[in-house]
C-alpha cells in the first residue's frame, strides 16, 4: 500500500512540477517580449541543503527540470558537490 501511495505522489508532484515550469516559461516569454530584456534567475541557499545525498538528488536526478527554464540561470550548490567523482565526469556542469 505505501508504495503505491509513493508512487501516486510522484507522478501527481512530477505533474505539477511540469505545469509549474511551463508557467514559468510562459511569464518569462512574457516579461521580456515587454521589457526586451533577458531574465537572469538566481536561486540563491542551494547550497545549504543540509544532507549530501539530498543535493545530489536536487542537482544529479533533477537537472534536466533544472535546465528547462527558458531563462538564464544561476544555481548556488553545495561545494563538496563540486569534488564529487560524478560532477566532474558528467560531461556538462550545472
Amino acid at each position: 500500500m505505501e508504495v503505491t501511495t509513493r508512487d501516486i505522489i510522484r507522478k501527481e508532484l512530477t505533474l505539477r512540477i511540469t505545469e509549474l515550469i511551463s508557467r514559468i516559461n510562459d511569464l518569462i516569454i512574457e516579461i521580456e517580449g515587454q521589457s526586451k530584456k533577458n531574465i537572469v534567475i538566481i536561486a540563491d541557499d542551494l547550497d545549504k541543503l543540509t544532507r549530501f545525498i539530498q543535493a545530489e538528488d536536487f542537482f544529479y536526478k533533477n537537472h534536466r527540470l533544472l535546465t528547462q527554464i527558458k531563462a538564464h540561470a544561476i544555481y548556488t550548490f553545495p561545494i563538496s558537490l563540486g569534488f564529487d567523482v560524478k560532477f566532474s565526469t558528467c560531461g556538462k556542469r550545472l
